[in-house]
């Protein structure tokens, strides 16, 4: 325990703290106290200020995305938007994988799915404090495409057959 009753940070033993030419000590504790040991010609002295050391603990960053659309027919182009949260970094890093073997470095990538399926999609974002990855499962449909040249030999017929009903 440290002065009083408030235990020292861990590792922080007072005889290796730093000592100035005037011999002073400063002692940090857990819960935002510190203490400053004078030791002099005249003596030993204390000052301690209760509230003064704030220790930040880094916090990592949140992955979130989106995209639009999710569902259509291939080719299929979805414009993702990254969501993310930074934490108390910055966040430095950027990967993206869409579920079909492709993957990008940007924020904010539009990605085209040529093949019909389901994909999985995962971002992972880094930053000085850490990194996070989010994954949607199934979040990306592709839907075959109409065979094109089906639907205009069919309008095709419809239209020949109704020109003939019409006495044309």
């Amino acid at each position: 325990m440290g002065v009083g009753s408030y235990p020292r940070l861990p590792g922080v033993v007072p005889s290796a703290l730093p000592k100035s030419e005037e011999g002073a000590r400063i002692g940090i504790h857990a819960h935002g106290r510190q203490q400053n040991i004078f030791n002099g010609a005249a003596g030993e002295d204390t000052l301690t200020r209760v509230g003064y050391v704030h220790v930040l603990v880094p916090v990592p960053p949140t992955a979130a995305f989106t995209a639009s659309p999710t569902s259509g027919a291939a080719p299929l182009t979805a414009q993702f938007e990254d969501a993310s949260a930074p934490g108390s970094s910055p966040i430095e890093h950027w990967h993206g994988a869409f579920g079909d073997g492709m993957t990008s470095v940007e924020p904010m990538p539009n990605h085209i799915y040529e093949e019909p399926g389901m994909y999985t999609v995962t971002l992972t974002v880094t930053s000085g404090a850490g990194s996070d990855v989010m994954t949607r499962t199934d979040y990306i449909q592709v839907d075959a495409a109409p065979p094109v040249g089906k639907l205009l030999v069919v309008a095709l017929s419809v239209c020949g057959a109704k020109r003939r009903m019409n006495g044309e």
